[in-house]
Formats: structure tokens, C-alpha cells, sequence
């Protein structure tokens, strides 16, 4: 076995208690890589997953891709309203007034909290179509262009993925066309 001088013995132990300290920084202050795995690194069931509530504060978790060989990133709406959510439709100032009409009747419920004017889109939420709608979602379309020239005139389950894109500061609906 090898003997260490005074000196070495010093150093050695700096050297080991900066690269505990480093590990123990690595740990708790960095942040995780996913919010949405568990301790074994698998995603969370979407049953024991927290909703978010939000689209919005789930857009502002992401990171743009920067590849140009990524047209869309797809969102698992089940994570962002909850399991209960089964069904959602986007509702857009710029779509045709019928449609906007028969969107509005069926969310008779919630219509107080929709005003197309506001510079937002909106995201129409159920448990049941049959009930119609029971809750909405706000868009700022600052932050995302939800309907992104595609007009919804029926249910989309919400598992069904959902394409989003980085595009022009903003989100978009959809994969990138180029």
C-alpha cells in the first residue's frame, strides 16, 4: 500500500469532499429531466399524473426543438386536464360564424367565460359529449395560434396525440409545413 504525505493527504481529501459536495449538488438543485417520471424513470400513468388544468402552463414547460428534422412535439392532453376529460373541440375567432354558432350552443354552460374578442382562443372541455361542454380553457393567442387555419366541427378525444410547433415566437397547432 502506498503512504501519502501530509500534503497528499490534504489534497485527497479536498478533492473527495468537493466531488461529494458536486454529486449532492447534482441531486437536489439541478433540476429533473421530466416531471412526468417516476423514480424508475417511466412515465406516470396517466391515473397517477397531477393535471396541470392548463394548456398554456404546459406550453410554457417546453422547450422548442431546435432540429429542423422535428415537424411537431405531441402532447398527451390526458396530462394537462385529467383523465376525467375525455373529449375537447378549439374554439377560434377566425373560423365560420355557423360553426363558431353550433360550438357555443353546445357550450351553453360555460358560454360566460368565451369572448372571441378578447385576443383569445379557447379549448372546449367534457367528461361526456352527450352533456356537452362543462369546462374551457383559455388561449392567449400571443402564446399559441390554436386553430392555425384548421376549422374543428367534431369531438377529438383527448387521447388522441396533440402536434404542436415553435413557430414565429409562438405555438401553433399542428406539425410545421414547410
Amino acid at each position: 500500500m502506498q503512504k501519502l504525505s501530509a500534503s497528499q493527504k490534504g489534497w485527497t481529501g479536498i478533492v473527495i469532499a468537493l466531488w461529494i459536495i458536486a454529486l449532492v449538488a447534482m441531486m437536489f438543485l439541478m433540476p429533473k429531466s421530466s416531471s412526468s417520471k417516476n423514480a424508475a424513470g417511466e412515465p406516470t400513468p396517466v391515473s397517477e399524473a397531477d393535471a396541470s388544468g392548463s394548456l398554456v402552463s404546459t406550453l410554457e414547460e417546453m422547450e422548442p426543438s431546435t432540429s429542423d428534422a422535428v415537424a411537431a412535439e405531441v402532447i398527451d392532453l390526458r396530462y394537462v386536464y385529467g383523465e376525467d376529460i375525455t373529449a375537447f373541440i378549439p374554439l377560434c375567432k377566425e373560423e365560420p360564424q355557423e360553426l363558431i354558432d353550433a360550438k357555443l350552443k353546445a357550450a351553453e354552460s360555460v358560454k360566460d367565460q368565451i369572448d372571441l374578442e378578447s385576443g383569445n382562443s379557447y379549448v372546449l372541455l367534457t367528461s361526456d359529449v352527450e352533456k356537452g361542454f362543462e369546462a374551457v380553457d383559455t388561449i392567449p393567442n400571443d402564446v399559441m395560434d390554436l386553430c392555425n387555419g384548421n376549422y374543428f366541427n367534431q369531438y377529438v378525444s383527448t387521447e388522441n396525440g396533440f402536434p404542436v410547433h415553435w413557430d414565429g415566437g409562438k405555438w401553433r397547432f399542428g406539425p410545421r409545413v414547410q
